[in-house]
Order: structure tokens, then sequence, then C-alpha cells
């Protein structure tokens, strides 16, 4: 899915590959837009023009500005927002401030300052207190409001900023949070795996290690561990080198088999995480598999087609699990209920539910007289160890239901 998650070019594209009839195909799914946004750029447009309009040459200024001042901007913030209609929107000191139609809070913030973005939680119109995701207005006067610490903004609200600044660094925030997580699971996959093999974890500060993560592109012992975390690394190969190189003459144990890594986990961040749609997992279940990559851990269950048709090595699956107690559920979630016998049920089941359990609205989803109906229960828990709670409480109800983790 490099819609979600764009190349580093800018390139959006939903890729599926399928076989058919024996023969494999790869299909390339975009828009209009998306096609067009990957053959154009700055350049081309000013090519296309014959001469710089100064409102060009001002967006041109500032695209070279972003990415002169940091290394680590891709060049996708060299893709023109070309086409759209600009807005003038206002300081509270009445400072015009240009941006292009349909652009939302956020752009306005990182146009005034990165770390003013990076901290804004609402703005004030006129009399007005709105969420960072609000659409402006042209003559909008703009009051940001901030909090001391870097917002942990949702990753939706990436894709609807219309400036390249604010794509740029949201994309640079959502990375970093990425890559902590790797390098988490990364250190703590290793640190088992020597473990098995009774290596001894200190065996890591050997000098040695620099000529075996040399050829790997990793200088130091975090650039492994994110590369391990993130699955560019193979770790069977890594414990092969450390083994051959640094532990020659020492006997070691036996290679494991079946039990997987365990990685533990107290966030649900859904920049880092992804619940796999294909088997519907759920945190608060045991023997719920990850796999590594580059855009983030992706959760399945343990009997799912997808994990089977991979034959993916015990070393390239870790086995997930939450700490229940310290994971929040930040979002408000639903349970559909698709077989109740009565009203009557329904509401006596809900009346003696876990108190953890605090439900926002009861929707009755049936329209024609049957023996069942089916009901949408919408409510609010803090904790993964109150869903948990509250799943097992309907499952003894015998009534059939289906959930799904909001993130």
């Amino acid at each position: 899915d490099f819609i979600a998650n764009p190349k580093a070019t800018g390139y959006q594209s939903l890729h599926v590959r399928a076989n058919i009839k024996g023969r494999n195909y790869l299909f390339k799914i975009r828009t209009t837009e998306m096609t067009t946004s990957s053959r154009t750029g700055l350049v081309r447009e000013w090519f296309a023009h014959k001469t710089v309009p100064s409102s060009f040459e001002v967006e041109l200024r500032e695209m070279l500005d972003i990415l002169g001042t940091d290394e680590d901007l891709s060049y996708r913030e060299m893709i023109a927002v070309s086409g759209k209609k600009a807005i003038y929107t206002y300081t509270p000191k009445g400072d015009p401030i240009e941006l292009p139609a349909h652009s939302i809070v956020l752009d306005f913030a990182f146009k005034v300052h990165t770390d003013v973005g990076k901290r804004c939680i609402m703005a004030r119109i006129g009399k007005r207190q709105v969420a960072p995701d609000a659409l402006l207005e042209d003559g909008d006067q703009v009051e940001i409001i901030c909090q001391k610490e870097p917002v942990r903004f949702e990753p939706d609200i990436q894709h609807r900023c219309q400036t390249p600044r604010a794509r740029a660094e949201l994309s640079k925030l959502f990375r970093q949070r990425r890559e902590w997580l790797a390098r988490m699971i990364g250190e703590s996959i290793l640190r088992q795996e020597l473990k098995r093999y009774g290596l001894p974890y200190e065996i890591l500060e050997n000098p040695g290690m620099a000529g075996i993560m040399g050829p790997l592109g990793a200088r130091e012992l975090p650039e492994l561990f994110l590369g391990l975390g993130e699955g560019r690394f193979r770790l069977r190969e890594l414990i092969s080198e450390i083994k051959t190189r640094l532990y020659a003459a020492r006997e070691t144990l036996q290679p494991p088999t079946g039990s997987l890594n365990r990685i533990e986990l107290s966030t649900l961040d859904p920049v880092c995480i992804k619940f796999s749609r294909c088997c519907n997992p759920v945190p608060t279940e045991k023997g719920l598999y990850g796999l590594l990559s580059e855009r983030g851990l992706s959760v399945h269950q343990k009997e799912c087609a997808t994990i089977t048709s991979l034959h993916v090595q015990r070393e390239d699956v870790v086995e997930v699990r939450w700490r229940l107690k310290e994971t929040p559920v930040p979002k408000p979630q639903s349970i559909l209920i698709l077989e109740a016998p009565s009203r009557n049920r329904v509401l006596m089941m809900l009346g003696v539910a876990p108190e953890e359990m605090r439900i926002s609205e009861i929707e009755l989803l049936s329209s024609q007289p049957s023996r069942t109906s089916a009901w949408q229960i919408n409510f609010q828990v803090d904790t993964l160890q109150g869903l948990k709670n509250i799943l097992v409480h309907l499952g003894k109800t015998g009534m059939t239901f289906e959930f799904g983790l909001e993130q």
C-alpha cells in the first residue's frame, strides 16, 4: 500500500499481485492525480510556463529551503501543489499567510514555524476553537494554541494537509515513531536469540562487531537494532556471523526450533502497528504474530492464511503480546451484536457489563420484525484489560457478535 505509505519519491499507488490461470500479474491502482504528481514537479511546471510566476518562485524557494535545512527530507517535498487556488489567512497580528485552497489549521501552524506545528493542539478562529484538522477559509484570522510537548498526531491528518512542509514534517515525526518501536523490537529479539544459542549479550560490545555490522550498513548498535526491527537484516544470518567470527572456539546451544521470539507492547499507535484486516486480530488475544517491515509491525492471528502462505522462517516472525493493564485505548469502540433474542436481553446484558464499559450509544440496526435483531453498541474503555473483560463478558452471553479494534 504505497498510498498510505508513499515511497520516498512521493510515488503513490496500490499494488496488488494476483495469480490468474497460472500467470502472475501486478496491478497498479491509482488516481489520475497520483499519476500526474508522480510525473510532474516544480521544475517541469517551471519549464511549461517558460517564465517563473512570482508566487511560483516563492514556492520554489520554500521547497529548496526545506530540502536544504534537513538532509533527511525526501524528494517528496519537491512535488508541487500545482493547479490549486490560494487562500489568504492572517496571524493575530495581521500578517498574511498564503496557503493552498483546502488547507487546514496544521498547514497554517507549520507555515508559522516548525516547532509551532509540532505542538499545535488546537486553534482559535474568531470566537471558535477548532481542531488541528479544521478546514481554513479565505480571510480567516488564526491563533495557534500549543502544548509544551510535541503532539502525537494521527496518520490520517497527513493526507488532509495541503502544504509540502506540513506533510514533510509529519512524515518525519511518523518515521521517528516507527523507528523507535523498530529499535525496541530489534534489541529485544536479538537479546532473546543470543540467549537461545547460549551467547552472552555482552558479545555485542566486542570490537569485532564492527566488521559484522559494516557490510549491513550499520555503524552502531542502535542502527543494527533498527535494521532487525524493520526486517531489513536477517536475524539468522547475523547470529551465524557472530558465532563464526566472535565465538568460534566455544560451544553454543543447538539452533532453536518452534517457539518464536516474543515482544511485549504497551501502545496501539496506528503509525507503527497495523492490525491486518485479513484475519481481524484483537490485541487482547494470545497467539498473535507480527511481521516486521519498514512501514511498521503488521499483526496477524496465528492461523491467518497470509502467515501460512508466506512460508516465513521462525526468525522472521515475532509473537506479539500487549501489557493489557498498561495499554491505553484512546478511541471510542463499537461492538456489533448480530443475533440478539430480544431488546430486554440486550439491555440486561449491558446492565451487568463490566464497569470499565462506558456506553455512549445503543442503536437497533434491524428494520424488519424478526425473532432476532442486530444492535450496535458504542462505548469507551480506558485500557486493553478493560476491553478484554468486556469481550469475555459478551462471549458468555451466547449471542453472536463482531468486534474490530478502532485505533
